[in-house]
């Protein structure tokens, strides 16, 4: 699925967004908040700006995802791969949950 394609449905009111593939999906500055995106492939997307915000994320690949400048705010992105993602320890400070993810570094929480 192509990042225009789930900001589409997402204006029409879809929230779930199980296991879908979105490997490097352009989502910049798409208007996720509350989404349901466990055990998505986010690898190499483009959430420059994204709107995050409760968004649940548990188990989702964001291996080299840029999350520059997106908000994080209540995610939950437990057993998340963060993996030489581009985020900041601040906008993960902000996340509800972090419970065995992968850090951009490798190590795990």
């Amino acid at each position: 699925m192509k990042g225009k394609e789930v900001i589409r449905r997402y204006k029409e009111g879809q929230r779930n967004f199980v296991g879908e593939n979105l490997r490097e999906a352009n989502l910049q500055a798409a208007n996720l908040q509350n989404a349901v995106l466990n055990w998505a492939n986010l690898q190499s997307a483009n959430l420059y700006g994204a709107n995050l915000t409760g968004a649940d994320l548990q188990g989702a690949n964001l291996a080299g995802a840029t999350l520059r400048k997106a908000n994080l705010e209540g995610a939950t992105l437990d057993q998340t791969d963060l993996t030489d993602a581009e985020v900041t320890g601040r906008q993960l400070a902000q996340a509800a949950s972090l419970d065995d993810a992968i850090s951009p570094d490798g190590t795990r929480y």
